[in-house]
């Protein structure tokens, strides 16, 4: 049996410098498309682990009261660990089953960033995250694509030391779905791109144990079997297989693509003061 959870195996790993760095370029380009003309917005992080994106949403919105939801206390510990910001708060719970509690935590904004890939039945959870938004309001998610190398090196690893890929299901849709999901509420923006990293041996191991999808099936592998070791000799043997360094400089290319939606409600965006009238 494993001596480690998955959710405690990803706490472990979120604490990475590489991996930290790794997970802010992401939210920066979500937000690149989202207005920050609201006044004194509520903001919800749903999936915010370990508070990757807090200083930014703050950075975007500096007057906004930030609610950071998460179903991992070993991840809120550390997001909380490492904010001061009294005007942030923390609650565990998962994100398809959210609700406010009351009309003051009613959302201005909802950002589900690196976590929808997670979550089954998105044709309900994610109308859901979007009628919870105030009008004029935004839903903005980020989903990790799953066609990377990354991820097809570990379902190989997986597949060769006899392990299924992971303990549940992977969910990824077309662009279209979305739009489709969304378009009759909102005005929808939808793009996809790909954050390119050069890595040594260590620091593609880490990224493979900790971020996105391939996170994912590392840690459920781990959680099934109680070591990596073997896992770890098989993953390494598919990547480094089917990627060459670049050039005589040791890194190999990691590519992490992304889909993007920033979903604006329909209706008059949120004033000055507005929930005090």
């Amino acid at each position: 049996k494993a001596t480690v959870s998955v959710l405690n195996w990803r706490a472990i790993m979120a604490t990475k410098y590489q991996i930290q760095k790794v997970r802010s370029r992401p939210v920066l380009t979500l937000l690149s498309r989202v207005r920050k003309s609201m006044s004194d917005p509520v903001v919800l992080d749903l999936g915010c682990g370990a508070g990757h994106a807090i200083p930014h949403l703050r950075q975007h919105w500096p007057n906004s009261k930030l609610m950071c939801v998460d179903k991992s206390k070993e991840m809120l510990h550390q997001a909380m660990s490492n904010c001061i910001d009294s005007r942030v708060t923390f609650q565990c719970g998962m994100l398809e089953d959210y609700e406010p509690r009351n009309d003051d935590e009613q959302p201005d904004v909802v950002v589900a960033s690196s976590v929808l890939h997670l979550v089954e039945n998105h044709e309900l959870v994610v109308p859901k995250l979007l009628n919870m938004v105030t009008p004029g309001g935004v839903l903005a998610m980020q989903i990790p694509i799953l066609n990377s190398t990354l991820v097809d090196a570990l379902q190989q690893a997986s597949s060769a030391v006899g392990v299924p890929p992971g303990g549940k299901v992977l969910t990824q849709h077309a662009p279209s779905f979305y739009y489709e999901l969304l378009a009759e509420q909102a005005s929808v923006d939808i793009w996809t791109g790909s954050d390119f990293h050069f890595c040594d041996e260590e620091q593609v191991l880490d990224m493979v144990k900790s971020l996105g999808a391939g996170g994912t099936l590392w840690s459920h592998f781990v959680e099934a079997t109680g070591s990596s070791a073997q896992l770890t000799d098989a993953f390494k043997a598919a990547f480094f297989g089917m990627s060459k360094s670049v050039g005589d400089t040791g890194k190999y290319m990691v590519e992490l693509p992304r889909l993007y939606v920033v979903a604006t409600k329909e209706g008059h965006a949120p004033t000055l003061g507005a929930r005090d009238l």
